[in-house]
C-alpha cells in the first residue's frame, strides 16, 4: 500500500497483509466459459502456465466467508 504526503511530497509504503500464505491461494481457470473473456491468441496456441491449467471454473472456485 502507498500513501502520497503532499507537503513533503514523497511517498511512503506499507504493508498490512499478512504473511504469503500458498494454501490461501485459488486461480481462476484462463478459459472459463462462464467468464467468457475472449484471449487475444490471434490463431495461435496460447503459452499457458501450469498454476493456469490447474485453475478452477467459477462455479467450483472456493468462495471465502
Amino acid at each position: 500500500m502507498a500513501f502520497w504526503h503532499s507537503r513533503s511530497r514523497r511517498i511512503s509504503f506499507t504493508s498490512a497483509l499478512p504473511p504469503y500464505a500458498p494454501q490461501g491461494e485459488h486461480t481462476l481457470a484462463w478459459n472459463d466459459p462462464t467468464v467468457a473473456i475472449e484471449w487475444p491468441t490471434t490463431g495461435n496456441d496460447p503459452i499457458i502456465s501450469q498454476k493456469d491449467v490447474a485453475g478452477h471454473s467459477l462455479a467450483n472456485v472456493p468462495v471465502f466467508a
